[in-house]
This record gives structure tokens, C-alpha cells and sequence, in this order.
């Protein structure tokens, strides 16, 4: 199976072989990327109302933030809403987990054992609907790489399994 239809069938929770990966640095990566650079016109408009700051991106997408901090609207904490209720809650709406491992609550602790626990348990939770991923800014959050790595590891396991629980 091509790493299109591993993430195809991630998206769809249509039973699909293994994980869907998406790590950066040579690791194992299904997405292909490609596309056009931004118009050489294009200007980033940015506006605060209050608290939130909106701003666009090139393909006219608007995102906000808190004015305190935050990364365009992204969220990387699938802890803070308990992983077994955001399981229940995509399986029930038929939707896919695109995350990496807690970026709050679980790799800054730099325990081993719980960061391979807590990948462990993604993936498990998530079967049949979860691509992993890498975080793009571990050093901007003061993360060691080799955090983020021992969950890559687990992911990986599961990734070169021939199918997914």
C-alpha cells in the first residue's frame, strides 16, 4: 500500500494498515510535499481585536491567536482534553487524530517511560484514525530532541507493523 492510501485510510478511519507518520529530519514521512511558493505580491495582513490577534496566510487562510503566545491556532496538547473522551469523541465523529505526543503535559518531563507509554497509548486509543508527527519547534518550547525521539521510536514500531489493532 502507498503511503497515500496509509494516510487516506487514516483520514477516512477506513481500516487502515498501520499509522499514518509525518517526522521531519529523514525519518519516516507518508506526506508528499510540494506546491507553489507565495505570490511575489502577497502581504500577510494582521489585525488585534482585544486578546486575539488574526492574521492570514498565503493561501488566504485566516488564524488567531491569543496575544500572550500560541502557534496559529495549532493545537499540540491531545492530553489537556484526556485522550480516552478526544478518542470516543473522533471515533464518534468519524475523524482522524493528527498530533504528536503532548507537548505540556508529557515530553517535557523528559521521562522516558512515560513518553513511550503515552505513545504506546495513542496509538492504541486512536486505531484505525491516528497519524503521528513530529513537533516543529522543539527547540522554541526547550524540548531535547531525544525526547521527541523515544516517541518516534514507538511510532515507528507500530508504523513497520502490517496492520493496526
Amino acid at each position: 500500500m502507498t503511503p497515500r492510501e496509509v494516510i487516506r485510510r487514516n483520514l477516512e478511519r477506513d481500516h487502515p494498515p498501520r499509522i499514518g507518520m509525518d517526522f521531519d529530519g529523514g525519518r519516516m514521512n507518508d506526506f508528499c510535499f510540494a506546491g507553489f511558493s507565495p505570490s511575489e505580491n502577497w502581504q500577510q495582513k494582521r489585525r488585534v481585536e482585544g486578546e486575539v490577534e488574526y492574521f492570514t496566510d498565503e493561501w488566504g487562510n485566516v488564524w488567531y491567536r491569543s496575544v500572550h503566545g500560541g502557534q496559529r491556532g495549532e493545537v499540540f496538547q491531545p492530553a489537556l482534553y484526556g485522550l480516552e473522551r478526544l478518542a470516543a469523541k473522533l471515533r464518534e465523529l468519524n475523524l482522524c487524530l493528527y498530533s504528536p505526543v503532548d507537548i505540556q503535559r508529557v515530553l517535557p518531563t523528559g521521562n522516558r517511560k512515560l513518553i513511550e507509554r503515552e505513545a504506546h497509548r495513542m496509538v492504541e486509543l486512536f486505531q484505525g484514525g491516528f497519524i503521528a508527527k513530529n513537533y516543529p519547534d522543539l527547540q522554541g518550547i526547550s524540548l531535547e530532541p531525544e525526547w521527541e525521539e523515544w516517541a518516534y521510536q514507538v511510532f515507528l514500531k507500530y508504523a513497520r507493523q502490517d496492520s493496526v489493532g
